[in-house]
């Protein structure tokens, strides 16, 4: 589920949550 140009910053703020 990366639809944002930045998947990879988008993939660690989901870790963070």
């Amino acid at each position: 589920m990366h639809l944002s140009p930045e998947p990879v910053i988008w993939d660690q703020i989901s870790a963070e949550c």
